[in-house]
């Protein structure tokens, strides 16, 4: 995981670029984008921000909460984000397949940054443990 405040500003880069692409897309295609999407931004960013913070906590405590507690919160996240949609279907919002769509399409987004995240962060964290490992294997002390 990225440090709590490299991952915040990180992730607050790629919302803002989220919302800029969407601005645009919506100035150049009119019906592409829902008004609605930009809340839809921030409901992501904050989910996500919520998961990071859980992850990190999970991760102080060891890799085996750590694992249990980022998958719990991807599924967590995907029954929150199913509540949201089938409440607004339900609550007869117009343009309801531009919705689910930029919904689909934010929350993948959202998914794949946060996988990237973790696999970078975790791609790291490997190096330096093959790395400290060569070093003892090499001069046990």
């Amino acid at each position: 995981m990225l440090k709590p405040k490299q991952a915040w500003i990180v992730l607050s880069l790629f919302a803002l670029s989220l919302t800029l692409l969407s601005f645009l897309l919506s100035t150049l295609a009119s019906g592409i984008i829902h008004q609605g999407a930009y809340f839809i931004i921030l409901f992501f960013y904050l989910l996500t921000l919520i998961t990071h913070y859980l992850s990190v906590s999970a991760l102080r405590e060891g890799h085996d909460r750590f694992a249990l507690v980022f998958f719990a919160s991807i599924t967590v996240r995907l029954l929150i984000s199913l509540a949201v949609v089938l409440t607004v279907l339900l609550k007869g919002l117009p343009q309801k397949i531009t919705f689910i769509v930029n919904f689909a399409v934010v929350y993948l987004a959202f998914l794949i940054f946060e996988i990237y995240a973790l696999l970078t962060t975790l791609r790291s964290n490997f190096q330096k443990r093959a790395d400290n490992a060569e070093k003892h294997y090499k001069n046990p002390t």
